[in-house]
Order: C-alpha cells, then structure tokens, then sequence
C-alpha cells in the first residue's frame, strides 16, 4: 500500500466510505468492462528489457511520538522498462502494476481488550482508489508507444493512539497499549490492458508479505516504550503468473474495505481480596 493503512479513525466514517465505493463498483465496472477477459501471454506483447522488485533490506521505522505510535515498514520497491513488441498498436495499450492484498491481519493489544482493522473482503484490490486497477499513482501505469517506464514502490505504516476507551453499555475504560501484531501478504501483477478488445494480458507477478510483533510498555519515557519481539519479511518473484480473478481489479479498495472493530474483555475481580 502507498498510503497509511492503520490509522484509528471514527468507524462510522470507515463503513461510510466503504458503502460509497460499493455504491460506485458498477461504474467503475463498466470503465474497466464487466467481463474483461484475463490471459497470461503479456510477453508475447512487451519484452522486459530491465526491472525487478525487491524489499529494502532495513528494519521497520518506530517513532514514539507524544499521542500515539507510528510504524512503518519497510519498503517493497520495483520498476520496468518494457517496449511493446508492435508499436502499431500500442496506443491501445495501458501498462502499469496491479497490487492486492491478499492476507491481513493488524491487533492492537490493550490489555482488556484489543482492537482490529478487518478486511471483510480478501483479496481485495490496493489501488489509491483513483485510477482503478493500477497501483501508486501516475508513476504506476502509462498509456503510450515504444518504450515505457513504469515504478512501484509501497511502505504499509500504523498509526496507534497509546490508550484506548472501550465502551459496552454504559461502562467506559481506557487501557494502554501493550503490543502490536500486524502481518500482511501482497500480490503483485504487471500486466497490460488492451482497452479496445477489454483484455488484461498478465506479463509477470511478484509476492511478498511481512509480520511485526511489538512489546509495549507505556509506564516508560518516550522513546523507550517499544521493543520488536518478532519481525519477518519474505519476497518471490514467481516463475510463472500467478491467478489474477476480476473481482480484484475492482472497488472497493483495500483501505476504504476495512472495518474498525475493538473486544472488550472487563477486568476480572481476584475473589480473594476483591482487587482489580
């Protein structure tokens, strides 16, 4: 994803946005064609002349700031150079990556409870929801002849508020944060859009997933509250392209799809002193 993924914000305004996007699906869905037909022959049609993808080999980003806790990840980078193999009919042409993510799973430990960004719907397609199906923006596809260079580039991040308040009836308990999981499994296509036949031509396809676990302990300063126990990270490229279902190049995108969701688990009473 290009854009921050985990951010804590009203649920009301996430359910919002996701029945705007479902609202908006059949348009969408008749720009890009109904029935578009998916074939795996993209290099019959373009050559890679240069290009790959690759993580940066660094460890995440942590910064304790003063109301809540960034991470960012990593960044998954790539690139191509390709030249159509007929320029006679390249105009018709529009080349670029499609990303979709295709496992989730982000927790947020606050001790009596816990909250979750759930995905309802996997695989779901990870465009910046403006110029479906295509990842990162204008740098992420392009329509034209000859040669054509085409960039990707994607670094997941989460913003966590350091307490949260629960609320279940009329009882309302704010608890700190004790820890983070937040793992994520991509699937990347480089593939090729003949706009007058509605066919999308698979050229080459990437994985690649992460998993972050941190410890959290709030009672300590600024800068010291945060230790990684658990931090993976894994990157292919396949040797043949994997399936692409139609269903992914459509609305709504991965963020607008996800749920906000928090379980609240009440405070036990020690039935010997009568202690919380």
């Amino acid at each position: 994803m290009n854009h921050p993924r985990t951010t804590e914000t009203n649920r009301t305004v996430r359910l919002a946005a996701l029945a705007l996007a479902l609202v908006l699906s059949p348009a969408v869905a008749a720009a890009l064609g109904e029935d578009t037909e998916i074939l795996y022959d993209g290099l019959d049609y373009f050559t890679i002349e240069s290009g790959g993808m690759r993580i940066l080999d660094r460890d995440p980003t942590i910064e304790e700031r003063r109301d809540v806790l960034y991470v960012q990840m990593p960044t998954a980078r790539g690139n191509g150079r390709l030249v159509s193999r007929d320029e006679s009919v390249t105009s018709r042409w529009k080349v670029g990556f499609v990303q979709v993510l295709a496992e989730s799973s982000s927790r947020m430990d606050y001790g009596i409870g816990r909250t979750e960004w759930k995905q309802p719907i996997l695989p779901v397609n990870d465009s910046d929801d403006s110029e479906y199906p295509w990842y990162s923006g204008p740098d992420g596809w392009e329509r034209g002849r000859g040669v054509m260079h085409l960039w990707f580039s994607d670094n997941p991040s989460s913003t966590i508020t350091w307490r949260y308040t629960f609320t279940d009836g009329g009882i309302r308990e704010t608890a700190p944060l004790r820890g983070m999981i937040r793992e994520q499994r991509f699937l990347v296509y480089l593939c090729a859009l003949d706009e007058e036949a509605d066919r999308l031509h698979v050229i080459k396809t990437w994985e690649w997933s992460f998993r972050l676990a941190l410890a959290v302990d709030v009672g300590k300063p600024l800068g010291r509250r945060c230790s990684i126990f658990d931090y993976d990270k894994d990157f292919r490229e396949t040797e043949s392209p994997l399936p692409l279902e139609a269903a992914w190049l459509l609305p709504p995108c991965a963020n607008n799809a996800q749920e906000f969701v928090e379980q609240y688990e009440p405070r036990k009473v020690d039935a010997d002193n009568g202690n919380n």
